[in-house]
């Protein structure tokens, strides 16, 4: 029972970061993409959605 406890919390001692990690490199990329759609145009915009 307590191995199991320790085998827990050693996986999750070891995926938290890398989990930390994606998730920050997630929120830096929807920040470029918001940052990228801002800088086209509403016009452009338009003309892409016809």
């Amino acid at each position: 029972m307590m191995r199991d406890i320790i085998n827990i919390l050693m996986t999750l001692i070891c995926i938290t970061p890398r989990a930390m990690r994606v998730h920050l490199m997630l929120r830096v990329t929807m920040n470029r993409l918001i940052a990228f759609i801002r800088m086209i145009p509403i016009s452009s915009w338009i003309h892409l959605n016809m």
